[in-house]
């Protein structure tokens, strides 16, 4: 595929000795021949570094952080340096998946200029088409309104880099929650294209940054608030009665959360997450993101 589109492969690296070498032998692997290898190392104190140095292929590209950026600063940075026409996410600790899915990935995003990015959904039960393309409108609307389509792992996305660079000016200061953030960002103006053909494999591990998140307050409010802020963006898409609809639904998932956490005993974070509730829940303004980031910054949480 020496005519294909460039994709740029971003790795970012914290301490990921442990399965680091499966990782970036499995992208130098790939089917898919016409790609480079971004890797952003975040000041690890373990042997990663010796493990990158040791691969001898032209196609890698290292960039060492003089000091730890954390993991969204670390993405926006190897974003930033992707020269592909499309890029995907695979972490120190997931795999790049020696199949076709890339390939058709690629294909289909060709085949719909206008989508902005595609994520990895199977096929439903009907066995309806294997390739959907749907409007920003359609994604959206299902997404407040039933089961979202878009809350998957970075490792199910491909981008349009372009559009990424064009649009997308960072993932905020200090928000641990970026992947909901940089799909909701595009989804607002572009459609997105359906794939039924994986091709990562995020590997889910305990003590893993998604682990620690789901045991803090941050990791626990935040999510909350970045859907609340786009649901108040997007909010023309919807009739009153669906906006009221898509608001309670969001109260009753954070309601859930505040429960479980007051089960476990957990009365910090379940104090919280009734506050988020009670405070930014009934705003009717739209800032509850801004809101919420100033509550974690008051409390330091």
């Amino acid at each position: 595929m020496s005519t294909s589109p460039l994709v740029s492969i971003i790795m970012v690296v914290y301490n990921s000795a442990e399965f680091l070498d499966e990782a970036i032998t499995s992208v130098l692997n790939s089917r898919y021949n016409n790609l480079e290898l971004i890797i952003c190392d975040d000041c690890s104190t373990d042997h990663s570094l010796d493990i990158i140095k040791n691969k001898s292929d032209d196609r890698i590209r290292l960039f060492e952080n003089k000091v730890n950026l954390g993991e969204y600063a670390n993405r926006t940075k190897a974003i930033n340096l992707a020269k592909g026409d499309y890029f995907i996410f695979v972490d120190g600790d997931d795999t790049l998946l020696n199949t076709n899915g890339l390939c058709d990935a690629v294909m289909l995003m060709e085949q719909y200029p206008e989508a902005g990015f595609g994520i990895v959904r199977p096929i439903d039960e009907l066995g309806d088409s294997k390739y959907k393309l749907k409007t920003s409108k359609e994604i959206l609307q299902n997404h407040f309104l039933n089961q979202s389509e878009i809350n998957m792992s970075f490792a199910r996305n491909i981008f349009r880099t372009a559009i990424v660079h064009k649009e997308f000016n960072g993932f905020p200061k200090g928000i641990i929650s970026g992947d909901d953030f940089i799909r909701l960002s595009l989804t607002l103006q572009h459609n997105v294209v359906l794939l039924s053909e994986p091709f990562a494999k995020w590997r889910k591990r305990p003590g893993q940054a998604t682990a620690r998140k789901s045991k803090t307050i941050k990791g626990n409010l935040e999510p909350y608030m970045i859907h609340n802020h786009f649901l108040f963006l997007q909010h023309d898409l919807l009739s009153p009665k669906q906006f009221k609809f898509a608001k309670r639904r969001l109260i009753k998932k954070q309601l859930f959360h505040a429960l479980l956490a007051l089960k476990h005993l957990n009365f910090q974070l379940s104090k919280y997450l009734f506050m988020a509730l009670k405070y930014y829940f009934g705003s009717e303004k739209g800032n509850g993101l801004t809101k919420y980031q100033d509550l974690i910054k008051e409390n330091n949480g």
